[in-house]
C-alpha cells in the first residue's frame, strides 16, 4: 500500500546545512501574539492558529494575504494538524474540552475527540488515529477516526502524573508518529525527547536535559534524524547518527535579528527542505533556506578536522572530513575547539570560537559505495570507533578497500549497509502488550499473550462482557482480568420542584445560575462530558434558542446572564455522557419561566430621590417619559 503523507518529510544527507539568516514570512501584525500552532502541507500551504482572533490562517504558496477560517466556538487553540483531504484538526480543549475537525467540504467544524485539557500537539497517523498531547495532564492519548461509534480514548504515553520515570511525562508538547506507529514526544518539563515504541507505555530517552532545555516540538525526517525545537536555548537542533548539533539560532543568544530566535515553539519543512520556524517570542514565522545537502564522500586530499564539543551525545570526540575549498554560509553549534591539519601542507592552527561559522564543501567526489558510508575515509582504522555505524548488534570492521571505510557484519535476521533492516519473525513490536514472541521458523512466529489479551499479535483485549448483560440498565466494562457493571450516571438539578405546567419563575433583568449534582460510577476509570441545552417551550419545547452571544454549556453549572432570554417558558436540560466506555448517558430537566421585572414608575427624571427641599425647584411630572423598564434599554409608554 502506498502511504501518502499530508506533511513534508524530506531526506537529508549527512552533510547538510541551512542559511544562518532567516527571512520573515509573517509578523505579529499578521499572525498575532503568542501563536504556538503551525502546519505545512505538501502544497507548501502554511496553517497557523491565531489565538488573538480565534481563527485559522492559511497562507497559500505565492500569496501575500492569508485565507481566514473562523471555526465556531474555537478558543485559544494550540495544536493543529491537516490531512490530505483538507480537514483541519484543531485543539479546542481549554474551554470546551475537545478536539474539533473543520471540514473543507462542509465549511464547518464538529467535535471528534473529548479531552480534559488543551492539546499542545496533534497528529493523525497512517491508520487514521488522532493523537493529542495533553500538556497539563502529562500524557498523550489517541482515538480512532475510522468510525463515529468508536469514541474510546487510549493513553499511549505517560500515566497522568508528572515525573521523569520511563513511563511518565512532564508537560509533553509536540508529538510525532512514524510509519511504525512509534510515538516521539517533546517532553518539555523533563527537557528530553522520549520514544514510545508501538504498544509500549515505557519510553526511551533519545536526547536528555544535558543537551536541550524545554523542547516544544519534534519532527523526524525520512532518514530517521530528529529535528527538535530547543525552546529554552532559543534554537533548532538536529540529532542523528553523528550526534546532536545546532542548525538554526546557533549564535548562543536570543533576540530579534535574522539569525536569532526567541522562544520558538514549532517547526515544519516545505517540499524543498527549507525549514519554517514559528518564532513565538518574536511573534513571527521565519524561513531558513536549505544551503547544502551533499551526499558525496570526499577524496583523500581533503583536510581532516577534529571537533571536540562541550555536550557530546555518545562520545567525547567526533571527527569529520571537509573539502579543501570552503566558503562561510551556514551556522555551526556551541563553543568548539577545532584543530585542522591539511594533507598538502605541514602548518597546524588551533582556534577556539563561539561565533556562528560554517562551510560549504566543494571538492572532487566519488559516489557512495553500497556497503560503506563515511565522511572520514582518510583516517585509517578509525571509522568504526568514531561513527559506530552498525546497528542491531552488527559488528563493524575497518577497511580501506576502494572507497569503503568500513563494512558491517550483521547478526542473524538483519541486513542492509548498517544492518538497519530487521527481517526477524520476532521483532520488539511483533507481540504487543508484553506478549512473548517465539520463532517457529525463519519466517513464522507465535505470540504467547498475557492474561486478558488475545489476537495474533496480542493486540486485542479479551472482552469479558461478551454474552453478558448487566441488570438495571448498567453497562458492562471489561478489564484485564474481569468485568465491571457500571450504573448510569445520576444527574439532578439544584432546583425546586417544577414542571412544564409549574415552572420556576425568574425576572428577565436578573441573572441566575443552575447547578447540578452529578454522581458517576466506576469513578476510578470513567470520563464524562456535560452538555446543557435550552429550548423554548412557548409552543412545544422543540425550538432551540438563538443568542447574540453563546452561553457556556459544557460545565456542570450553567450561568444565564440578565436579559439573555426573552419572555416565555424554557426547558433547561443537562446531559452527562461517558467517554471511555460504551456510550452511557443520563439527563435531568428543569423548566423556567422568564417574566417581566416590572416598570419602575418615576414621576420625575431619575426618580424621586432627585427631589430636593429647594423652594425654587421646578418639577416636571411625566411618568410616561421618566419611568424605566429594567428589561429593556428604554421605556416605551405606548
Amino acid at each position: 500500500m502506498l502511504l501518502v503523507l499530508s506533511f513534508n518529510q524530506p531526506k537529508f544527507c549527512p552533510v547538510v546545512s541551512w542559511e544562518a539568516n532567516g527571512t520573515t514570512v509573517a509578523n505579529d501584525t499578521m499572525i498575532g501574539l503568542s501563536t504556538i500552532g503551525m502546519f505545512i502541507d505538501t502544497n507548501n500551504a502554511i496553517y497557523v492558529n491565531d489565538q488573538e482572533t480565534n481563527s485559522v490562517q492559511i497562507w497559500y504558496e505565492g500569496k501575500t494575504e492569508p485565507m481566514i477560517i473562523k471555526p465556531e466556538n474555537l478558543n485559544a487553540s494550540k495544536g493543529i494538524f491537516v490531512t490530505n483531504d483538507g480537514d483541519i484538526y484543531l485543539d479546542n480543549g481549554e474551554l470546551t474540552g475537545r478536539v474539533d475537525k473543520w471540514s473543507k467540504s462542509s465549511n464547518s467544524s464538529v467535535p471528534v475527540m473529548y479531552v480534559n485539557g488543551s492539546c499542545f500537539g496533534l497528529f493523525v497517523d497512517r491508520d487514521k488515529n488522532l493523537y493529542c498531547s495533553l500538556r497539563d495532564q502529562h500524557r498523550v492519548v489517541k482515538r480512532s477516526l475510522c468510525c463515529d461509534s468508536n469514541t474510546t480514548t487510549t493513553t499511549v504515553a505517560g500515566n497522568g502524573a508528572n515525573g521523569s520515570a520511563p513511563d511518565m511525562l512532564n508537560q509533553p508538547s509536540g508529538i510525532f508518529v512514524d510509519i511504525k506507529l512509534n510515538v516521539y514526544v517533546a517532553d518539555y518539563g523533563n527537557s528530553r525527547i522520549q520514544l514510545f515504541k508501538y504498544g509500549r507505555l515505557s519510553g526511551r530517552t533519545l536526547v536528555n536535559g544535558s543537551l536541550i532545555n524545554g523542547p516544544t516540538d519534534i519532527k523526524v525526517d525520512a532518514g530517521g534524524d530528529l529535528f527538535v525545537v530547543d525552546q529554552g536555548n532559543h534554537r533548532i537542533v538536529r540529532f542523528g547518527l553523528n550526534g546532536l548539533y545546532c542548525i538554526i539560532g546557533c549564535s548562543g543568544a536570543n533576540g530579534t535579528e535574522s539569525d536569532q530566535l526567541e522562544s520558538p515553539s514549532s517547526i515544519a519543512f516545505d517540499t524543498n527542505g527549507h525549514i519554517f520556524v514559528l518564532d513565538t517570542g518574536n511573534s513571527r514565522i521565519q524561513k531558513f533556506l536549505l544551503a547544502t545537502n551533499s551526499c558525496d564522500s570526499t577524496t583523500t586530499e581533503a583536510p581532516t578536522t577534529q571537533v571536540t564539543t562541550e555536550a557530546p551525545i555518545t562520545q567525547e570526540t567526533t571527527e569529520t572530513t571537509e573539502a579543501a575549498e570552503t566558503t562561510t554560509k551556514a551556522s555551526t553549534t556551541l563553543a568548539t575547539t577545532i584543530q585542522s591539519t591539511t594533507a598538502a601542507a605541514t602548518t597546524t592552527t588551533t582556534t577556539t570560537t563561539t561565533a556562528s561559522t560554517s562551510s560549504t564543501t566543494s571538492s572532487n567526489t566519488s559516489e557512495r559505495d553500497s556497503t560503506a558510508t563515511s565522511i572520514i575515509c582518510n583516517t585509517s582504522n578509525s571509522s568504526c570507533d568514531l561513527l559506530k555505524p552498525c546497528q542491531n548488534d552488527g559488528t563493524c570492521r575497518n577497511t580501506q578497500t576502494g572507497n569503503d571505510c568500513y563494512v558491517c557484519l550483521c547478526s542473524r535476521g538483519f541486513n542492509g549497509t548498517h544492518c538497519e533492516f530487521d527481517h526477524r519473525p520476532c521483532k520488539p513490536y511483533t507481540c504487543l502488550n508484553n506478549g512473548t514472541c517465539k520463532e517457529t521458523s525463519d519466517s513464522l512466529f507465535v505470540c504467547t499473550c498475557l492474561s486478558g489479551w488475545q489476537g495474533v499479535h496480542c493486540e486485542s483485549m479479551v472482552n469479558f462482557c461478551d454474552n453478558f448483560t448487566c441488570l438495571n440498565n448498567g453497562t458492562c466494562r471489561s478489564s484485564l482480568s474481569n468485568y465491571t457493571c457500571c450504573s448510569p450516571p445520576s444527574v439532578r438539578l439544584a432546583m425546586a420542584p417544577n414542571s412544564l405546567e409549574l415552572p420556576i419563575k425568574a425576572r428577565r433583568n436578573d441573572e441566575f445560575y443552575i447547578s447540578a449534582y452529578i454522581e458517576l460510577f466506576c469513578m476510578n476509570s470513567i470520563e464524562a462530558v456535560s452538555q446543557w441545552a435550552i429550548t423554548n417551550c412557548t409552543t412545544n419545547c422543540s425550538s432551540s434558542i438563538s443568542l447574540n452571544r453563546p452561553i457556556i454549556t459544557t460545565l456542570s453549572e450553567i450561568h444565564i446572564p440578565a436579559k439573555k432570554l426573552e419572555y416565555g417558558i424554557y426547558e433547561v436540560k443537562l446531559t452527562v455522557s461517558s467517554v471511555n466506555i460504551p456510550i452511557v448517558t443520563a439527563s435531568a430537566v428543569g423548566y423556567i419561566e422568564i417574566i417581566p421585572t416590572g416598570i419602575m414608575a418615576n414621576l420625575v427624571s431619575n426618580g424621586t430621590s432627585m427631589i430636593t427641599h429647594d423652594p425654587q425647584q421646578y418639577l416636571t411630572l411625566d411618568p410616561g417619559r421618566f419611568s424605566e423598564d429594567p428589561d429593556e434599554k428604554e421605556f416605551n409608554s405606548i
